[in-house]
């Protein structure tokens, strides 16, 4: 990576108004220091368990042998040992440098398809923030401890991620402007099995707004309906918001975007042909 994403990474949050093209070449390099990440932490993640299960087997080894055959299974055990901690260590780290999946599910793609619809080296503006939601900062509440149903103690936090604004130029002169804010409720649930087990589960509902203002330049469309409607001499304006509720992981920005995008085009016709 260049020292430039190598800060960003380091951070987990950017700024940029320039080039869409040095942009997304920007981003895409983030994504693929993202996915080595990924990889480097499923591996450790995976010898953690096979590095514990080979010190047991050689502890058992070593109390069933004699001589030299004994002290090399306990020497074995404790390199295994060695090793379970080091594969801790290396996936908490691995995972402290993990970017947010709103970057590959949502950010890149809407990014790459604005391309498509600006004109070469025309610049782009965008802040994304690639932090998890749930970091002190974005907490706004957490509940007290409570019983519901089987579970008996349930914490519910509420978290507010306002991650990814922007503003950009299109090719017929169009003005756009974004953002998207994420209100996620998580909602941790600790029960006791019947056999006496402790049990832990983390839920998530997440509800994602996303509004997209149109600056459509009045030389080159007609609107087809006059409310709601900001004009000037230059620009007829609509704003357009949507709200919607999941339970899943990833965001549903990109969608929504494309989907106000697409509606707020809906709203007027080319002028050329009204």
């Amino acid at each position: 990576m260049t020292p430039e994403q190598q800060q960003i990474a380091a951070a987990k949050q950017l700024g940029v108004n320039r080039p869409v093209d040095e942009v997304l070449d920007l981003l895409r390099g983030l994504l693929d220091f993202d996915a080595g990440m990924a990889a480097k932490r499923k591996k450790a993640g995976c010898s953690i368990p096979l590095a514990i299960v080979a010190a047991i087997i050689s502890f058992i080894a070593s109390g069933n042998t004699s001589g030299a055959t004994k002290a090399i299974m306990v020497i074995v055990a404790v390199l295994c040992i060695a090793a379970a901690i080091a594969a801790v260590v290396l996936f908490l780290r691995f995972r402290a440098q993990d970017l947010s999946d709103n970057l590959r599910v949502a950010a890149v793609p809407f990014l790459a398809l604005l391309r498509e619809d600006m004109n070469p080296g025309d610049p782009l503006h965008a802040d994304i923030d690639l932090r998890p939601y749930d970091v002190e900062e974005k907490k706004k509440k957490q509940s007290d401890p409570y019983k519901k149903g089987v579970y008996y103690k349930i914490i519910d936090r509420l978290y507010l991620d306002p991650w990814f604004s922007g503003s950009v130029a299109l090719a017929d002169g169009t003005k756009l402007h974004w953002k998207v804010i994420e209100h996620v409720l998580k909602s941790d649930k600790t029960k006791k099995t019947s056999r006496g087990k402790i049990k832990s589960k983390t839920k998530i509902k997440r509800k994602t707004i996303a509004v997209v203002t149109l600056g459509f330049p009045v030389k080159e469309y007609v609107m087809k309906e006059a409310g709601d409607v900001e004009r000037d001499e230059k620009r007829a304006t609509v704003t357009l918001a949507r709200k919607v509720k999941t339970n899943q992981a990833d965001s549903p920005a990109f969608g929504m975007l494309v989907d106000l995008i697409a509606e707020g085009y809906k709203r007027v016709s080319v002028a050329r042909e009204a």
